[in-house]
């Protein structure tokens, strides 16, 4: 199969992840998978394309001039001419969009997965519905990551026979570098109980819960330090508010990271305080790393942790909860550890890379046989 892989990209997050894993089994399999990333010219970013290159994987950078730039268009339907591409595999709502236009130049069928809806201000909501028009009327079939992103797409009247429920699956991995060395890098004592968060600094992951939380931990448990992994949009009012509740010396803001297999061996514990989640992927990763986790019962969490057998699950937005939970596993090692290698076992067992690339190949079968 040939398939065009695409999206606009603002880093590297979980869609990312999920495209680059995917285009890298599907190639594994001998398929010709292209990743082709969208440079938004108001906000350019191009780590995609550098782990693309980093992984061997057939690419194309696009210039995209603003939100519906026809030019990108001419140049997509180019892509897929000259390089016989059978399937457009859309990844995001400016992907989508641009992704059915060229699909309708060239007569290329296409193919969404639908990551999340953030529906994180009023400007998301509105492109989120036009997205919607998009899928519902322009698209073949469309995946959604968990069952409650399927549901927010049947209530937004797209056609519950369109969309398939894929699961994110990640490939077994081990970390390269002692924990030590990791800990060392960010200006962690060696005593510390390290606690990771791995995600988009944005207001539906639910930072400010965590901190809050943090306050009355740190009141019990001295050792906790708070490692933020990611970056994003409300880095500069988080990092404030860290300073004003006096968290400065315990909260690590890290940025963006590559080496991610090495920092979660450094983690002992995992926490997703999300508001809103697809399948989250960085919580695969934990569990495959054999972590301790806590997280929000939110999207598609629950497809994924087993409460108090793989991780422990917390309602949303719920300080109480998320400080009594991470008290609990700080104080508790032989319950951090018997969540954490029955997390290892799940993951490895029911979340594999392959599982999820099988489940899309079917998917393009059924399209492209009509």
């Amino acid at each position: 199969m040939k398939i065009m892989h695409l999206i606009s990209s603002i880093g590297i997050f979980g869609a990312e992840k999920v495209l680059l894993d995917l285009a890298e089994e599907q190639k594994r399999a001998g398929d010709e998978a292209w990743v082709v990333a969208l440079k938004n010219l108001y906000n350019p970013h191009d780590e995609v394309v550098r782990e693309a290159e980093k992984r061997g994987l057939l690419l194309f950078s696009v210039e995209s001039r603003h939100r519906l730039d026809l030019g990108s268009v001419k140049t997509l339907a180019e892509i897929i001419q000259v390089n016989g591409i059978e399937l457009i595999h859309t990844h995001n709502v400016k992907a989508d969009i641009l992704g059915v236009l060229a699909g309708a130049k060239t007569h290329t069928p296409v193919v969404a997965t639908n990551h999340l809806w953030t529906q994180a201000d009023a400007k998301l909501r509105f492109y989120e519905k036009i997205d919607a028009f998009v899928l519902r009327h322009f698209v073949k079939k469309i995946v959604a990551v968990s069952g409650s992103i399927r549901d927010d797409m049947i209530r937004a009247r797209i056609s519950a026979q369109k969309i398939i429920v894929i699961l994110n699956g990640i490939r077994a991995r081990e970390p390269k570098t002692a924990p030590e060395t990791i800990r060392q890098r960010f200006g962690v004592a060696h005593d510390a109980i390290l606690i990771g968060t791995i995600a988009r600094l944005s207001p539906e992951k639910g930072h400010r819960f965590l901190f809050e939380a943090a306050k009355e931990i740190l009141h019990e448990e001295s050792r906790a330090t708070f490692l933020i992994l990611g970056d994003g949009p409300s880095r500069k009012e988080l990092e404030s508010l860290v300073v004003c509740w006096g968290l400065k010396e315990k909260v690590i803001f890290a940025g963006f990271q590559t080496g991610m297999d090495d920092i979660y061996g450094a983690l002992d514990i995992v926490v997703q305080p999300s508001l809103r989640e697809g399948t989250p992927l960085a919580i695969l990763e934990a569990m495959n790393f054999g972590k301790a986790i806590i997280a929000t019962r939110v999207g598609g969490v629950s497809d994924v942790l087993t409460d108090n057998e793989t991780g422990i699950l917390i309602p949303p937005a719920s300080v109480e909860a998320l400080s009594e939970s991470i008290l609990r596993l700080l104080k508790d090692y032989s319950l951090r550890t018997r969540l954490a290698e029955r997390a290892r076992e799940v993951a490895r067992q029911e979340f594999s890379i392959e599982k999820m690339a099988s489940g899309y190949r079917k998917i393009y079968e059924r399209v492209l046989n009509g």
